[in-house]
């Protein structure tokens, strides 16, 4: 049985090891219980039983674990130039044997890891059970809406290492992508507004209705996008599409349920 009281101690005991003076620790501190809480309403709205129910939330708990380490070593959070954060957390996980102390029984571990392991990849691996398919979906929802929440507000220093992107571009591939309502390849991105879209192109990698409802809801992508002082006009003309094509797709998905 899933025991969440006893997680929440555990992985509160573990976070205090690390520098709370960092900004980007806090800052995944609270991440990390937002997603937990965005994965219980999106378990609930799929009116699960309790026993998944608890587990989507510590997997919420656990997802972004490897973070913390990849922060005291690289002092970073970008996978590309350090290690990707979910192999370093299921490593501290499964291979450390940290798993056990959040949960006692072998049972969900196959989910977990493979939840863990499938929240921060462009696209689910093949292969997986219904069951680890479907948390896989719940995480990767839930994750995607803290950062959505999160980066509305977050000092762009601390999200970019620099105060403003106001006079970047957009990669041709990237607005093309975009367009299509595609989540965009990594391997397109040339620059900081290119790695800005990079998120407000999860809407199109969301797969529960609600995300897409308290994404309109909340304000989120206009929010985003009005954000940035574009410096270029043909780039605020741009951004004004790519809204118009974002509210178009997530108020289709919506109504189709």
């Amino acid at each position: 049985m899933i025991d969440l009281e006893k997680a929440e101690k555990i992985f509160d005991e573990y976070v205090s090891h690390y520098d709370d003076n960092d900004a980007k620790t806090v800052l995944k501190k609270h991440h990390t219980k937002r997603v937990q809480k965005e994965a219980k309403e999106i378990a609930e709205y799929l009116k699960l039983e309790e026993e998944d129910r608890k587990l989507a939330e510590l997997i919420g708990l656990l997802h972004d674990i490897g973070r913390f380490e990849q922060l005291k070593r690289y002092h970073t959070f970008s996978d590309r130039n350090s290690v990707d954060h979910a192999e370093l957390g299921l490593e501290i996980l499964f291979q450390d044997g940290y798993i056990r102390k959040f949960v006692e029984d072998e049972q969900y571990d196959d989910i977990i890891y493979k939840a863990i392991h499938n929240h921060n990849k462009y696209k689910i691996e093949e292969g997986l059970t219904e069951r680890e398919l479907l948390h896989s979906k719940i995480i990767r929802d839930a994750d995607k809406l803290d950062i959505l929440m999160l980066i509305r507000t977050e000092p762009l220093e601390t999200l970019f290492n620099k105060k403003e992107i106001t006079n970047e571009e957009i990669s041709k591939e990237v607005y093309e992508q975009t367009l299509n309502c595609q989540t965009i390849e990594r391997s397109f991105v040339k620059t900081d507004l290119d790695r800005w879209l990079v998120d407000i192109a999860f809407i199109f990698d969301m797969y529960f209705p609600i995300s897409l409802k308290k994404v309109k809801e909340n304000g989120y992508i206009h929010d985003l996008i009005a954000r940035i002082d574009y410096k270029e006009e043909t780039t605020r003309e741009k951004m004004k599409k790519i809204e118009q094509v974002a509210y178009e797709y997530m108020q289709k998905r919506i109504e189709e349920g």
